[in-house]
């Protein structure tokens, strides 16, 4: 028997008698559940293919420039040879467009490979000088004599652009004891560990994905080769798609910034360039922090310097608002948004990763144009499905443990596969804008 006044002291002494004060609920801190890929999920952009490879073709311009490679003759006709490169860009019968503004008229083009065409003065000056070899030339129209008959025939190519899917997997299983031994935290109401892992196990799928439509370089298409060149230690085939960032240095638009901060001149090259390639005028731009930032304090420099009025940023009664997520600029609309994915500790931002995360990924908000008539969007994700199964995201539940057991091994095991690619269509109008490198 114990004399004197209850006290801490005591009740603390005694083996498993206090209870322990804990927040049941694990804190997620790492921020993982919003991925690229739930993104077009969300907005409906998942499409099923039946090949391992997928394609789509692009119409080429039907106008082109000839290329001068000599000049011969003087007065009002001259003789120009064009190199066979550019010998498609016109046919006999044109009208041309010389570099000082005179123009021509094309009588005849012979079928030599580097071909020589007779060019008549149009208003009958002089063009002995109007070209030189390497001089490029337009030819906007054509001419005909009455009562003539039809010009040579023309047809234009098309271009294939091809991606490929990827096989993504993941796994987690808890044995028989661990299965069935409560914990003190919950997961979804649930105080048994084997959900927290599935969660994470769930999480990180999916962001892998995620990073690899983004990040992912393209291989050769191994799957269905006799000679892969890439295959796992048991000699199977593996092939990875294309992600966001190859597409753009591929085929897009790749501008480097004249210095580290964001200037007038960045934008007005890339505008010049994205007219040129007949981009739609207005973009989504997706960034992480070090163009973020940059972008604001540029944004927020054009009010200082008076060029945007303090009336157009500000309104009374209301918080200042210093960052810019919108803007119009030389005829084109600009909304930032946030790419957490580009600000990611362990994956793309942390000292000597790639430049990736420094850089701005300009994104088509329209759909493009389909030759004929309708639109599709210009950002997809391609997945396998048929026959009944759906390799969106197929699981599978083995081991003595499952609903149905496979073998007589006392756990539970839960796999996971996705087989899916990235498709981006009209890759010309995507843009990426990233800083100097610095020395």
């Amino acid at each position: 028997m114990a004399i004197g006044t209850l006290n801490r002291e005591y009740v603390s002494s005694l083996d498993y008698m206090d209870t322990r004060e804990l927040l049941r609920e694990i804190l997620d801190t790492s921020n993982e559940k919003m991925s690229f890929i739930d993104v077009m999920e969300l907005t409906n952009r998942m499409v099923q293919t039946d090949q391992t490879t997928y394609r789509h073709f692009v119409n080429e311009d039907l106008f082109t420039l000839g290329v001068v490679s000599a000049v011969s003759g003087t007065g009002t006709t001259i003789n120009v040879t064009i190199t066979a490169a550019s010998k498609d860009s016109c046919k006999a019968k044109d009208t041309v467009i010389f570099p000082d503004g005179k123009q021509g008229y094309v009588q005849s083009k012979s079928a030599a490979t580097n071909p020589v065409l007779v060019v008549i003065s149009l208003d009958g000056t002089a063009i002995t000088n109007s070209c030189s070899a390497g001089d490029n030339l337009s030819f906007y129209a054509n001419a005909h004599g009455e009562g003539t008959g039809s010009p040579d025939p023309e047809e234009w190519p098309t271009t294939a652009y091809s991606n490929q899917v990827q096989i993504y997997k993941a796994k987690y299983a808890v044995t028989d004891l661990q299965k069935t031994s409560r914990i003190e935290a919950t997961i979804g109401g649930k105080d048994f560990y084997f959900y927290k892992v599935q969660d994470d196990v769930l999480t990180k799928f999916k962001a892998n994905i995620g990073f690899s439509m983004l990040l992912s370089i393209a291989s050769a298409a191994n799957f269905g080769s006799s000679a892969a060149t890439i295959t796992d230690s048991d000699g199977k085939a593996i092939q990875t798609t294309r992600g966001l960032n190859q597409y753009i240095e591929d085929y897009g638009i790749n501008n480097t910034m004249d210095g580290t901060t964001i200037a007038l001149s960045d934008f007005e090259d890339l505008n010049r360039t994205m007219t040129l390639a007949r981009c739609p005028d207005s973009y989504e731009v997706y960034t992480g922090v070090e163009f973020a930032m940059p972008w604001d304090n540029f944004f927020n420099g054009l009010q200082n310097n008076g060029i945007i009025s303090q009336a157009g940023r500000y309104q009374i009664n209301q918080n200042m608002e210093f960052g810019v997520t919108s803007v119009r600029l030389y005829g084109r609309d600009y909304h930032r948004i946030d790419m957490p994915q580009l600000d990611h500790r362990g994956v793309t931002h942390y000292t000597g990763a790639p430049d990736e995360y420094k850089s701005a990924y300009f994104i088509p908000r329209d759909k493009v144009m389909v030759q004929g008539g309708g639109r599709v969007d210009r950002l997809r994700v391609r997945y396998m499905q048929n026959d009944g199964t759906d390799l969106r995201y197929k699981e599978y539940v083995t081991g003595g443990l499952a609903p149905r057991p496979t073998n007589d091994i006392a756990e539970l095991a839960f796999s996971y596969e996705s087989v899916m690619g990235l498709e981006v269509l009209g890759a010309v109008a995507f843009a990426k804008m990233t800083p100097a490198a610095t020395t």
